[in-house]
C-alpha cells in the first residue's frame, strides 16, 4: 500500500474514513445517513462538533502559553460552540428552550471535557503538541484500484520521543473490533509516517468520558487501508445497500425508520 502524491487524480470522490467505518458496520445505515441525517439537525453530531471545536481552541491556547486552560476556561468555550446552531435550525416545536437544550448538552459533555483535560495535562508537555485538527488527504493505490481518502486528525503529539496520533471519541467505546476496524487511524498513521519518515508513530482512540485510551495496532495499517479502498469503491458504485443487523441497531439513529422500511416492504 502506498500513498501517491497529491496531484495524482483518483477516480472517485474523496472518501471519509468515518463514512467508510459506518458503511463497514451497516451499508443501510450509511444510506439513511445520507438521506436523512445530513438534512436534519442531529444533536449528537452537533455536540461532537462543538466538543472538537473546544479541543481545537484549547490546543491553540496551549501553543501560545504552554499551559492547558482549566475547566473554568473550557466550559465557556464549549458553551459558545454549543450555542452556534446550524443554519436553518429553529427553536420552534421543541419542549425545551434553547438555553435548556444547551445546558443539557453541556452537562452531557462535561465528563468528556474533564477526561480530555486529564489526558492533555498528563501526556502533552510543553513542546509536545505537534498539531490539532489537521486535515489530511491521500490517494491510496491498491491492486483493487484507487480511492482518495480525506480526514481530520484530532491531535498529533510527541510523547517520550514517539509521535502519537490521537482520535478523540465522544461516544461509547466499542465492545470489540470484530465487525469494524478503526479505518481513520490507518489513514492518519499513513499520513503522519509520510510527513515524519523514519520516526515511530503510534495511534490511539481516546474515550475521555470513560478515561479510556485504546492503542491501535499499527501492524494492521496496510490491511485496514485495503478495507478503506474496497469500501470506498463499493460505496460509490454499488446499487444495493444491504442491512447488517446486530447490537449496533440498538443505538442507531435510524432504528425506527429502518424498522418502518421493513414493515412497509412486508405490506
Amino acid at each position: 500500500m502506498s500513498a501517491l502524491p497529491m496531484l495524482v487524480a483518483a477516480p472517485f470522490a474523496p472518501m471519509s474514513p468515518s463514512v467508510a467505518e459506518t458503511y463497514q458496520l451497516c451499508p443501510h445505515k450509511e444510506m439513511l445517513n445520507h438521506f436523512y441525517v445530513e438534512s436534519e439537525f442531529n444533536e449528537n453530531l452537533h455536540k461532537g462538533q462543538a466538543f472538537h471545536s473546544t479541543v481545537r481552541d484549547a490546543t491553540r491556547k496551549f501553543q501560545v502559553g504552554s499551559n492547558w486552560p482549566d475547566m473554568d476556561e473550557l466550559v465557556p468555550m464549549l458553551r459558545e460552540h454549543l450555542l452556534k446552531l446550524p443554519a436553518g435550525e429553529v427553536q420552534q416545536g421543541h419542549s425545551e428552550t434553547l438555553e435548556q437544550r444547551v445546558n443539557r448538552w453541556q452537562d452531557e459533555l462535561l465528563l468528556c471535557l474533564g477526561g480530555f483535560l486529564l489526558f492533555a495535562e498528563g501526556k502533552v508537555e510543553s513542546g509536545g503538541l505537534i498539531s490539532a485538527e489537521e486535515w489530511v488527504r491521500l490517494d491510496l493505490d491498491h491492486p483493487l484500484g484507487k480511492v482518495r481518502a480525506t480526514g481530520r486528525i484530532d491531535l498529533v503529539v510527541r510523547v517520550d520521543g514517539e509521535i502519537c496520533v490521537v482520535d478523540i471519541k465522544t461516544g461509547k467505546a466499542p465492545e470489540s473490533y470484530d465487525v469494524t476496524s478503526p479505518l481513520a487511524l490507518a489513514l492518519y498513521v499513513t499520513a503522519v509516517r509520510d510527513k515524519y519518515p523514519g520516526q515511530t508513530v503510534r495511534a490511539y482512540e481516546l474515550y475521555p468520558a470513560g478515561d479510556l485510551l485504546l492503542e491501535y495496532d499499527t501492524d494492521n495499517v496496510d490491511a485496514d487501508l485495503g478495507k478503506l479502498v474496497t469500501l470506498g469503491q463499493h460505496h460509490f458504485v454499488e446499487t444495493e445497500w444491504p442491512k447488517h443487523t446486530g447490537t449496533h441497531c440498538n443505538w442507531c439513529d435510524h432504528y425506527r425508520r429502518c424498522m418502518g422500511l421493513d414493515e412497509s416492504a412486508a405490506d
